[in-house]
């Protein structure tokens, strides 16, 4: 059996992509399928972010910490909530999609999903973005933080990582987890 940890909201049962912001003509995707075509094999798909919370769960962070969030900061933010110690999935399979919560109810535009988004605000592409507009060689979070001494640079960072923490207090108070781990 092979498994895949994938970025976009997966169907864990069929190994469909439901939903990918960040990666075009990914949606709706039959991932299961092809690599267990491909590979003459079962083939198990889990989004990105819940595999990585198992992961600490059992082997990192948080082990024996039966209550808590992981939150994956990059292209986008992916989430993920360990609840009583297993994975929880919610009604319709996406809880822990932390990146379209509102931190920025003024900035919702109509027919721009995600538009006033945690995401657009304060992944690492957003950082990015705003970063390259200072320089284009502030291509990557890596060179980012290799010019934090500069004070554009730091400013940016600063404002950037009150982004951070606007979701991050809004997480903690609705779910009053006994932990939150950070990963990207």
């Amino acid at each position: 059996c092979a498994g895949i940890s994938t970025a976009g909201e997966v169907d864990p049962q069929t190994g469909i992509i439901r939903l990918s912001d960040n990666i075009p003509g990914y949606t709706g995707m039959h991932v299961r399928e092809k690599l267990t075509q491909m590979l003459g094999m079962p083939v198990a798909v889990e989004n990105d972010v819940n595999a990585a919370a198992l992961g600490e769960y059992v082997f990192g962070s948080a082990q024996g910490i039966s209550n808590f969030l992981m939150v994956n900061y990059g292209t986008g933010i992916g989430g993920a909530v360990i609840l009583n110690g297993a994975l929880y999935r919610g009604e319709n399979g996406s809880a822990g999609e932390f990146g379209g919560i509102l931190t920025h109810g003024e900035d919702v535009v109509d027919n721009d999903r995600g538009s006033g988004s945690y995401e657009r605000y304060a992944s690492t592409s957003a950082l990015v973005a705003q970063a390259q507009a200072l320089h284009p060689t502030l291509s990557s979070g890596r060179a980012i933080f290799e010019h934090i001494s500069e004070p554009a640079v730091r400013c940016l960072v600063d404002h950037w990582l009150r982004e951070v923490s606007l979701g991050l207090v809004s997480l903690i108070h609705s779910c009053a987890p006994t932990a939150v781990v950070l990963g990207g």
